[in-house]
């Protein structure tokens, strides 16, 4: 889990992947927000800033957007869901 929040450092996605069934896709990047599909920093979110990644997928279903942290060699995710 990421306690600590600063614009140095950096959230990288690698991919999206299914929970549910029948939920298909490949990490796409909605528009030019995201470059090199590196999560924005935004010091106006929360107490002390938080992290923007704007995703675009057309499938339904429960997904993991899977990324890597600055110094942190673990693959981590964070599940949303698509209706």
């Amino acid at each position: 889990m990421l306690r600590d929040t600063s614009p140095s450092i950096v959230l990288h996605a690698l991919s999206v992947t299914p929970v549910s069934a029948g939920a298909s896709g490949a990490l796409e990047a909605s528009g030019n927000a995201n470059p090199d599909f590196d999560f924005r920093f935004d010091s106006t979110l929360g107490v002390g800033g938080g992290y923007i990644f704007n995703l675009k997928t057309t499938a339904s279903g429960t997904w993991n957007l899977n990324f890597k942290i600055t110094g942190d060699p673990s693959t981590h995710s964070a599940m949303f869901g698509v209706k």
